[in-house]
C-alpha cells in the first residue's frame, strides 16, 4: 500500500485533505478574511482580543450567577420586609386585644365586683351606695380611659336579686339562647372572643346598633370556682383592626382573613376580592383571635427592585470588565515595549549589522531572551570570525601542498635504480626497505583527495614499519586489528603513519627493548575509531600536559616545515582533524612513563 510521508495511507491523507477543503469551502468570504486579519494582526492586538474572550466567558458565567443569585436574595429581602410590615399590624392588632383582655381581667378579679356578685341584694342605702360607688364604676373608668379602644363594657350577672344598670350590668338571663353564650357556658373556659357581632347582641331597644364588633367575653367566679357571671368588652371591628387600614397605602392592602384563607375583615371600599394577578402575598398569625392578617403587595415592586439589583450588577460586571481589559493592555503595551526592543534589534541583525545589542534590564524572562540574543549574536561574530580563520588555514594548506609538490614519475624510477642496484650488490634487506619508502612517496603524492580508505591508510603504516626496520631491526612488532567491513571506510589521509612515527621516535628505549605497536580499528556508534598504542617509554605528566595544550590550540601554521621531535606533527593532525571534520572528529592521548602511550582518533564516517 503506497503511503504518504508522515505514515498514512496515500487515499486516508487525501480524505482528510479532502476534508479541511470542503470545510474551507463551506466558510463564508467574510469569516475567512476575519481569520486572515486576524493572524496579520499585531501580537498585542491577538493577545487583548484572546484575553477579551477568556476574561469575558466566566465574567458572564459569573455575572449571571451572582445575579441569579442577588435576585433571589433581594426577592427575600423584599418579602421579608413586607413580612415585617404584616407581623407589625398583626402585633397591633393582638397589642388592641390584649389591652381589652386585661380590662377584662381587672374587672372580674375585682374582689369588691366579686363580693358584690355573690351576695343577695338588700334595698337599702349602704347596699346602693356600694352598687353605684364602688361597682359601677369599674365599668364606667374602664370606658372613660379607654374610649378609644373600647365600645362597651357589659357585666352579665347570675344573681337575680341585683337590679339591672342600664346597659353596664344586665342579668345573665338575657343572653339565654344566644349561641355562643351556652357555648362558652358548658365550656369551662375562662375567656373567648365573639366575631362577628353585632354592637348590641342583645336586644334592648326597637332601634338595635348592628355596628360590628369584637366581644371579649371573661367568666366571672369565686375563688372557689362559683359562676356568678361574665363580662364582655365590646370592640368596634374598625378599632380593632384599624391597623389594617392604617398600613395600606399605594397598591398594597390587608385584610384580615381566616386560616383558610377566606377574607372576614378588609378596609373600607376594598371589600371585594381583586384580582391576585401580579400580587403576592404574605400572612401572618393574629395569636389571640385565631385569624390572619395577609398583606397583598404588587409584584411589580419585587420585580423592580430586582431588576434594578441586576442593572447595577450587569453594569458593575461591565465596567469590571472593561477595567480588566484596559490594565491588561497596558501592562502588555510596557512588556511589548521591550519585546517591540527586540524585534526591531533582530532586523538590524537581518540586514547585516551584528554591532546590536538589545539593553538588559530585568531578570525576567524578557531580560533571558535578552541575554540569549546578545550571546547569540557574540557566538555569531565568533563563528563568522572562525570559519575567516578556517578558510584561511584551508589556502594555506592548499597552497602548501602545491609548493612542496614534485614531479613523481622522476622520485619512483629513482627509487627503482636504487633499489636495482642493491639487489645486484647483494644488499637485500635495504633493497626492501628501499622499496617501502617508494611505496609510502607513491602513496603521498598519488590522487588529489584530502581522503583515503582506512585500508590504504593501514598499509602506508606497513610500510613505514617495514622502513624502519633499518634503523631498529627487528626491535619493533606491529599488529593491527580491523574487522574487514571496516576496511573500505573513508578517513582523511595521512592521519595514522605521523602517529604510528611518534610511537617509533619517541617508544623505543635505548637498553635495546622491543617496541610493541598495536593498532585496532572499531566502529561505534557510526564513528570510526582507530586506536594506536604502544609499549614504549611513555610521556612524564608535565610533557604529557603540555602536548595536550598544543593539541588543543585552533591556530595551524602549514606553511612551517614540521618536526616530528617537537610534538608538531600531532598537533598538526589535531588541526587538521576539526579543520575537514569540526567538532566530530576528536584526538586524545593517554601516556605514563614508562607503560607506554595510547592515542586514539575518531573521526566520523
Amino acid at each position: 500500500m503506497q503511503r504518504a510521508a508522515s505514515g498514512w495511507p496515500a487515499h486516508a491523507m487525501h480524505a482528510v485533505s479532502g476534508y479541511y477543503r470542503g470545510v474551507e469551502a463551506t466558510l463564508s468570504p467574510r469569516v475567512r478574511r476575519v481569520g486572515r486579519a486576524f493572524a496579520n494582526a499585531h501580537l498585542l492586538t491577538k493577545l487583548i482580543l484572546i484575553y477579551a474572550v477568556v476574561m469575558l466567558v466566566p465574567t458572564t458565567v459569573i455575572t449571571f450567577t451572582a445575579v441569579g443569585r442577588v435576585r433571589s436574595s433581594v426577592s427575600r429581602e423584599v418579602e421579608e420586609a413586607h413580612r415585617n410590615v404584616v407581623r407589625q399590624v398583626a402585633s397591633n392588632i393582638d397589642a388592641r386585644i390584649a389591652v381589652a383582655a386585661d380590662i377584662a381581667d381587672s374587672i372580674a378579679f375585682n374582689h369588691r365586683l366579686r363580693s358584690f356578685l355573690l351576695l343577695p341584694f338588700a334595698l337599702n342605702a349602704y347596699t346602693l351606695n356600694v352598687y353605684m360607688g364602688q361597682v359601677a364604676p369599674l365599668v364606667d373608668n374602664a370606658l372613660t380611659f379607654h374610649s378609644g379602644s373600647l365600645h362597651k363594657v357589659t357585666v352579665y350577672i347570675e344573681n337575680p336579686t341585683i337590679p339591672e344598670h342600664w346597659r353596664m350590668f344586665l342579668h345573665a338571663s338575657r343572653l339565654r339562647g344566644v349561641p355562643w353564650y351556652d357555648l362558652f357556658v358548658a365550656s369551662g373556659l375562662p375567656t373567648t372572643h365573639v366575631y362577628p357581632n353585632t354592637a348590641d347582641h342583645v336586644p334592648l331597644n326597637q332601634s338595635p346598633d348592628l355596628r360590628r364588633v369584637l366581644t371579649w367575653v371573661r367568666r366571672v367566679e369565686t375563688v372557689d370556682g362559683r359562676y356568678l357571671g361574665l363580662v364582655t368588652l365590646d370592640l368596634l371591628e374598625s378599632d380593632v383592626f384599624a391597623p389594617v387600614m392604617e398600613a395600606a397605602d399605594g397598591g398594597r392592602r390587608f385584610v384580615v382573613s381566616t386560616a383558610a384563607g377566606h377574607s372576614v375583615y378588609a378596609p373600607a371600599g376594598d371589600a371585594r376580592e381583586r384580582d391576585a394577578t401580579g400580587l403576592f402575598s404574605v400572612s401572618e398569625p393574629i395569636a389571640q383571635l385565631g385569624l390572619h392578617v395577609r398583606g397583598e403587595f404588587p409584584a411589580d415592586s419585587l420585580h423592580r427592585q430586582a431588576t434594578r439589583a441586576t442593572g447595577t450588577m450587569l453594569v458593575a460586571a461591565f465596567i469590571g470588565f472593561l477595567l480588566s481589559v484596559g490594565l491588561a493592555y497596558l501592562f502588555l503595551r510596557i512588556v511589548f515595549r521591550k519585546v517591540n526592543t527586540m524585534v526591531a534589534a533582530m532586523h538590524t541583525v537581518a540586514s547585516g549589522d551584528l554591532s546590536v545589542r538589545v539593553p538588559v534590564t530585568s531578570d525576567d524572562e524578557l531580560g533571558e531572551i535578552a541575554r540569549d540574543f546578545n550571546g547569540l549574536i557574540e557566538r555569531i561574530n565568533g563563528l563568522i570570525d572562525r570559519v575567516v580563520v578556517e578558510e584561511r588555514d584551508k589556502q594555506q594548506a592548499q597552497l602548501a601542498a602545491l609548493q612542496f609538490q614534485i614531479n613523481p614519475h622522476f622520485v619512483y624510477n629513482t627509487i627503482d635504480l636504487f633499489r636495482m642496484r642493491m639487489e645486484l650488490d647483494g644488499s637485500y634487506e635495504t633493497a626492501d626497505a628501499v622499496t617501502s619508502f617508494g611505496k609510502m612517496v607513491r602513496y603521498s603524492f598519488t590522487g588529489d583527495s584530502m581522503y583515503a580508505t582506512v585500508e590504504a591508510e593501514l598499509e602506508h603504516v606497513r610500510n613505514f614499519v617495514a622502513l624502519q626496520s633499518i634503523r631498529g631491526g627487528a626491535r619493533i612488532r606491529l599488529k593491527i586489528d580491523c574487522p574487514s567491513q571496516l576496511l573500505s571506510r573513508s578517513i582523511m589521509k595521512l592521519v595514522l603513519q605521523p602517529i604510528v612515527e611518534n610511537s617509533v621516535l619517541h617508544g623505543l628505549r635505548d637498553d635495546g627493548t622491543e617496541l610493541s605497536i598495536a593498532v585496532a580499528v572499531r566502529d561505534r556508534r557510526g564513528l570510526t575509531v582507530v586506536e594506536v598504542s604502544d609499549d614504549g617509554a611513555g610521556m612524564s605528566a608535565p610533557s604529557l600536559r603540555e602536548l595536550r595544550k598544543r593539541l588543543s590550540c585552533r591556530e595551524i601554521t602549514f606553511s612551517a616545515r614540521e618536526s616530528a621531535a617537537g610534538g608538531i606533527g600531532l598537533a598538526n593532525i589535531a588541526g587538521r582533524l576539526r579543520l575537514f571534520y569540526g567538532e566530530a572528529a576528536s584526538l586524545r592521548i593517554v601516556s605514563k612513563e614508562s607503560h607506554g602511550t595510547r592515542l586514539t582518533v575518531t573521526v566520523p564516517q
